[in-house]
């Protein structure tokens, strides 16, 4: 299994999405997702949040679902996706403090696969309704270092970014004066 071969490196997560890519999957069949993801070793699940129960007001529904899977994690960091292209900034807003009653260790903006992802209003919203109380990713349409920059300054926590957009920033990180990485 992938997380016996890198139980050597502690600094690699092994993780992996539960109800990927819609969300849509039952509370049980999430769960038992979330269980094989455990028994695999897995040391961080990304949950899908349901986005359909969410933007049709079934808000206990969907708190309720974040909280077994939260409970089923037990010390395994969840991190719930939003998937924000499809919310307006009040769904957004209810979806964070779901995921902050729930227990979740993140709020995370998006899957990466919709047009829109981590944008800089999305994110802003994000850090101003959950201050403290959650960890934030952002993930998704991450391309240069000054949208990085200022979603870190924004209390961004972990970046979700693809192979290539993650190359292009560590060139553009060697680039500047002293060579600097940002970690």
């Amino acid at each position: 299994m992938l997380s016996d071969l890198l139980a050597d490196d502690p600094d690699i997560y092994v993780g992996a999405p539960i109800g990927f890519p819609g969300g849509a999957h039952k509370t049980r069949t999430k769960l038992i997702e979330a269980e094989q993801l455990l028994a695999d070793g897995a040391q961080e699940m990304d949950l899908m949040i349901n986005v359909g129960m969410l933007r049709s007001g079934r808000l206990d529904y969907v708190e309720d679902e974040i909280k077994a899977i939260v409970q089923i994690a037990g010390d395994v960091e969840v991190k719930v996706i939003l998937e924000v292209h499809c919310l307006n900034d009040d769904e957004i807003k209810k979806a964070c403090e779901l995921c902050i009653n729930a227990g979740a260790a993140f709020v995370k903006t998006s899957t990466g696969w919709l047009p829109t992802g981590a944008t800089l209003q999305s994110v802003s919203l994000i850090s101003k309704f959950v201050g403290d109380a959650i960890k934030i990713k952002a993930s998704g349409g991450i391309r240069d270092l000054d949208t990085l920059a200022k979603m870190y300054a924004m209390g961004v926590a972990r970046f979700g970014i693809n192979v290539q957009a993650s190359m292009d920033l560590i060139a553009a990180c060697a680039k500047l004066p002293g060579g600097v990485l940002i970690v």
